[in-house]
């Protein structure tokens, strides 16, 4: 896992992990380009401090099972 990098450097296409120091917890992240800010799911209205990119995810696992 990558460590944490400052907002100023995550990139604006795709989804990353991002914190806000007042959620105090890390949670997926996009860009919204009209905004021009990043957003989630936790609908919290203060400015990412920091991210990292998502985990690579998992091989070899087969549907159903």
């Amino acid at each position: 896992m990558s460590e944490w990098q400052s907002i100023k450097t995550a990139p604006k296409d795709g989804h990353i992990i991002g914190w806000w120091e007042g959620y105090k917890r890390p949670c997926v992240m996009w860009w919204n380009e009209v905004d021009q800010a990043f957003e989630s799911w936790a609908d919290r209205n203060e400015s990412p401090s920091h991210w990292m990119p998502l985990p690579t995810p998992p091989t070899g696992h087969s549907k159903g099972a």
